[in-house]
């Protein structure tokens, strides 16, 4: 009943599950995005998700520092119900909560390929979200490891978003996933902007919850954030429009554009005699996008007071894995939240919204990747930013509008890859 009622909300049109092409044992290649004229129907090209079964880590982070973690294991049972969506039924056992048989919704970004020695891996990356509940037997309301929103008197759904990894070796065919998902800063997430408001929330302790697997994660190991030079790859279109099949179009390609660090700070904190650490980045975006000869920009647009620079990055820590061989090696996290300026490449029966309020991941690190359909494939790439818009279900407005903290769809899907 959850998992039709949650399509039903977060899209608004009916799922159909959609079969998938097999592919386990071995890597299959190029999603199919690419295989034609771009912001064409695409004809697309998956293996069958696993079930997977893994231990994780859960955190409290306060005023940006390391408040507290725990040992979580987690299953992820993925299902395709369009040709880039699948949604992923979630349970999360902690020690003293539990998230059981939730849905998150999978929006599928981009597949590459990476090499440890002798060892290839092909990865494919999800952008999720999702409004997860919590069954708290006995908890007292602290506000660790258990959001405030989450216990009486509010008894909300708590909003996540992230990103998931599954990657498949190419030889043996065993598969690997690493996964993130974060709660943002409550004056984030319950802000009179946001879906699901709450004044109080303005009075309570500035945390961000996070639930990061494999478990090999190290929270206080902040590096890099990801940077540079845009060399590529794509912008993707899907069409989602009330009374017509929801369509997934052939990718558009980044023509080029920069990612730039402007400052680092901690967003999230109270006044505090210890100086918190600089967990956030704040960054500016902009890029070209081309197709068919007509070419767009994008760019990060500032909003005042929230986001100085129009992007800000909420770096999570790194993978620490004991043996250097195992997925995803040592990788960077970076959460992202922004508003983005673009008008849409591809014609479609209604315009495309101007402005964009985008969620995604950066990540930095890892083995050395290498891309599929680039014109610069044989760079070695590791740092990645991929974003998506959200659209959030307005029974107000009888379809999807711009919006902030509750669980959303996506039609615009921005993979960047930098020097």
């Amino acid at each position: 009943m959850r998992k039709n009622r949650l399509v039903v909300l977060a899209f608004c049109f009916v799922a159909v599950i959609s079969g998938i092409s097999a592919g386990q044992g071995l890597c299959v290649g190029n999603d199919g995005f690419s295989n034609g004229p771009c912001c064409t129907p695409a004809q697309t090209n998956f293996p069958a998700f696993p079930p997977m079964q893994i231990g994780g880590t859960g955190a409290c982070i306060l005023n940006c520092s390391l408040e507290s973690q725990y040992q979580i294991g987690v299953s992820l049972n993925p299902v395709q119900v369009l040709c880039d969506y699948w949604i992923i039924q979630l349970t999360v056992n902690a020690p003293q909560y539990a998230i059981p048989n939730q849905f998150l919704v999978a929006k599928y970004a981009r597949t590459w390929r990476e090499q440890l020695g002798n060892v290839n891996y092909q990865v494919w990356r999800f952008l999720v979200n999702g409004d997860l509940q919590y069954v708290t037997p006995a908890l007292v309301g602290t506000g660790c490891p258990v959001p405030l929103s989450a216990l009486a008197p509010y008894n909300l759904p708590v909003h996540f978003i992230g990103s998931l990894d599954y990657a498949l070796d190419c030889a043996s065919g065993a598969w690997s996933v690493a996964f993130n998902l974060t709660h943002l800063c409550p004056t984030d997430m319950h802000a009179p902007f946001s879906a699901r408001p709450i004044p109080a929330a303005t009075l309570w302790p500035k945390r961000t919850y996070h639930l990061v697997a494999p478990a090999f994660f190290n929270f206080n190991q902040l590096c890099a954030e990801p940077s540079g030079q845009i060399f590529g790859e794509s912008v993707r279109h899907s069409r989602m429009i009330p009374g017509l099949p929801y369509t997934c179009l052939n990718e558009a390609h980044v023509m080029g554009g920069v990612l730039q660090t402007v400052t680092n700070d901690c967003a999230c904190t109270d006044p505090t005699p210890v100086v918190p650490p600089n967990r956030n980045v704040h960054q500016t975006l902009n890029g070209t996008v081309g197709c068919q000869g007509l070419a767009v920009g994008f760019n990060s647009v500032p909003v005042a007071g929230i986001l100085p620079t129009g992007l800000r990055g909420t770096k999570l820590g790194m993978y620490l894995p004991a043996a250097a061989n195992v997925y995803p090696g040592n990788e960077c996290v970076t959460v992202y939240l922004g508003v983005m300026a673009y008008g849409g490449i591809c014609p479609s029966p209604v315009p495309i919204t101007p402005f964009h309020i985008v969620a995604g991941v950066g990540t930095t690190g890892g083995f050395p990747a290498f891309l599929f359909d680039t014109p610069v494939a044989a760079v070695n790439a590791n740092k990645f930013l991929d974003l998506e818009n959200m659209l959030v279900l307005s029974n107000a407005a009888g379809g999807f509008t711009l919006g902030f903290g509750a669980v959303f769809a996506s039609d615009v899907v921005w993979n960047l890859n930098m020097f």
